[in-house]
């Protein structure tokens, strides 16, 4: 191993950087820790908002909830995006694709 010869004024400064560097990484750690809470929050929100969603407006092939609807949250609940059945009936001919155009 080499050793090095540094002024005494240079070594604090590299402990007292070292020391700023340690408390950084601290704090980027925790701020993980943090954040990676309230993401499963969010996510347990999230989940219950779509179950309730379901149970109130669902209705197997007409209104359906994926697991992963996007959610707009506002003042007093929240949207919960559903996908909602439309009959290739309820629109002109002419406007149904090609497939669907056939005689009813």
């Amino acid at each position: 191993m080499n050793s090095i010869l540094i002024h005494e004024g240079e070594a604090k400064a590299i402990i007292e950087q070292l020391a700023y560097l340690g408390k950084q990484h601290a704090l980027a750690g925790l701020a993980t820790r943090i954040q990676e809470r309230l993401d499963e929050g969010a996510t347990q929100q999230a989940g219950a908002l779509r179950e309730a969603a379901g149970s109130l407006h669902g209705e197997d092939g007409k209104i359906e909830i994926d697991g992963n609807a996007p959610i707009s949250p506002s003042e007093l609940g929240s949207y919960v995006n559903a996908w909602v059945w439309v009959p290739w009936e309820c629109i002109p001919k002419a406007l149904r694709p090609s497939e669907f155009q056939e005689d009813e």
